[in-house]
Order: C-alpha cells, then structure tokens, then sequence
C-alpha cells in the first residue's frame, strides 16, 4: 500500500496531522501546467514532501504562508493560521 503524503506529518493532540506551509505556489503559475484552480504547497519543513491543494481548499480556507495544513481525526481537511495553531495545539509524534 502507497501511503499517502499527509500520513507521515507530525502528530498533535486532539487525534490531528498538520504541518506548516511554506509557500504556495498556483497551477497557473507552473509553466507548461493545465491550470485546474489548484496549487502545491510545500511545508515549511523541508523533510515533509510538497502536496496538492484542491481548488476547493483553497477556495474554503484562504492558506497563505506561515499557517498550517491539518487532518483532522475525522479525516477531513482544514487549516489555521500559524499563531492560533500554535497556541492550540501541541506536537505529540515526529514520523
């Protein structure tokens, strides 16, 4: 089974995976790219690998810089921005 980039960012409490981002950058950007609305986020954190975010996502949470990308234990998607994360959670598990 191929795991899924998401599965292997920190664990924090309340059952969550998340991890900071470093910078955006949208499909439209990407030369050569068919712009579908979507970007690639790439973790603050150069061990973490870069991963899509769906135009839906994007459209729905505004990510910028600095915020922070979040599974929740429900397995939906969300993100905080990197003050409030900061203050809520706290880093349990390193993969």
């Amino acid at each position: 089974m191929i795991k899924r980039v998401i599965d292997f960012f920190p664990e924090y409490n309340d059952g969550i995976k998340a991890v900071e981002i470093g910078k955006i950058v949208f499909a439209g950007d990407i030369a050569d790219c068919e712009c579908d609305g979507s970007a690639i986020a790439f973790p603050a954190n150069k061990k973490f690998k870069p991963f899509k975010l769906e135009r839906n996502y994007l459209k729905e949470f505004r990510p910028v810089k600095g915020g922070y990308f979040i599974l929740k234990k429900d397995h939906t998607l969300s993100y905080l921005p990197g003050k409030i994360f900061k203050k809520k959670y706290k880093l349990i598990n390193q993969l």
